[in-house]
């Protein structure tokens, strides 16, 4: 074929978008414009519903995990505020308690973010001088160096905060539930594309059940809450995509239905629920992330108003970095010797 041919078969691929259908989906024969692609629009009904359904099944098989973990970590919270987990029952408590109380974290987070502050720049670069054969180039490698060790200085004290922000929250998880998490993301708005790193919660994550390690996961599903408000916004700014005879759908799409642990957790202890502001009102959503490991492709799909809700978002990874973005340290409390006792799971 001859390489004009090639062109204009490229080009007709690119503007005539084929409509996805349900059996797309299931043999992964999809045809992407680009990776920021939202295929949504060109999906039928068959191919959302059986999009939704791959994504139901995966967070069924995880939902069990989270759950556990979100009640062992409420357990942590009344640990942490020294209180009984049972304090509200009429039952005689013959236990010893041993709290590891907000003081004692405290200090610990206190003593390591104090070390952590003394260390200007925190990152240090070096150039490799032994594989420099003259003094010009020499010089070319500390500039090198020093712009790079001056560029990482600048996400960690200006973009990220980390020693005002990321690090407090994230030494907070750590001490509280003996695990923490970081997300490393492309954020990107109309004026300020830029890499984010943020604490998420475990509570909120349903990492694939066939691994032991979360850096090792093939998807993860993150669940969060935002306004009304910013729905519309994400739909209007074209990132997500609603048929007109949906956009209904998201009238009614409160979290309204759910356990108010869950958004006490998301929100904190003074959230209110009752808001008669309709552009407060709180949506369910959930992302979905795939990675390109045993055998499967880079993926990222959003649905509103609950698990069951409407698929909004559709299509391979748009960020630059298409491999896992979650970052997780624990520490087994059995392993950490105090004295002569050990501090131990409940």
């Amino acid at each position: 074929m001859a390489r004009q041919d090639i062109l204009q078969l490229n080009t007709a691929r690119k503007t005539t978008l084929p409509l996805v259908t349900k059996g797309d989906i299931e043999t992964g024969t999809i045809y992407f414009r680009s990776d920021r692609e939202n295929i949504v629009r060109r999906m039928d009904d068959g191919a959302r519903l059986e999009a939704m359904h791959v994504i139901r099944q995966r967070y069924d098989s995880a939902r069990g995990q989270t759950e556990k973990m979100r009640d062992l970590m409420a357990d942590w919270d009344l640990q942490y505020k020294s209180v009984f987990a049972n304090d509200g029952d009429e039952v005689e408590d013959e236990r010893i308690f041993l709290p590891k109380t907000r003081e004692s974290v405290n200090t610990v987070r206190a003593f390591l973010i104090s070390i952590v502050s003394k260390m200007n720049p925190i990152v240090t670069m070096q150039p490799m001088l032994q594989e420099v054969g003259t003094v010009w180039a020499a010089q070319e490698e500390w500039k090198r160096a020093k712009l790079a060790e001056a560029m990482v200085q600048f996400y960690f004290s200006d973009v990220w905060k980390v020693i005002d922000d990321v690090l407090p929250r994230w030494l907070t998880h750590f001490l509280k539930y003996s695990m923490a998490i970081f997300k490393v993301s492309y954020y990107e708005t109309d004026y300020d594309p830029d890499l984010l790193l943020d604490v998420i919660d475990r509570a909120f994550l349903y990492i694939d059940p066939n691994v032991n390690r979360i850096e090792q996961s093939r998807w993860i599903i993150e669940e969060y809450y935002i306004p009304k408000t910013e729905v519309m916004e994400r739909v209007d700014r074209g990132d997500w995509f609603i048929k007109e005879d949906r956009r209904s759908f998201v009238e009614g799409a409160t979290a309204h239905n759910m356990m108010d642990v869950n958004l006490q957790r998301y929100f904190g202890e003074n959230f209110d629920q009752g808001t008669t502001v309709q552009e407060d009102e709180m949506v369910q959503c959930f992302d979905y992330w795939q990675y390109p490991r045993d055998g499967l492709g880079d993926f990222y799909a959003t649905i509103i108003g609950g698990i069951d809700g409407e698929l909004v978002r559709y299509g391979r990874n748009p960020f630059p970095f298409k491999g896992n973005n979650y970052v997780a340290t624990s520490f087994n409390p059995d392993d950490r010797q105090i004295g002569r006792a050990s501090c131990r799971e409940r």
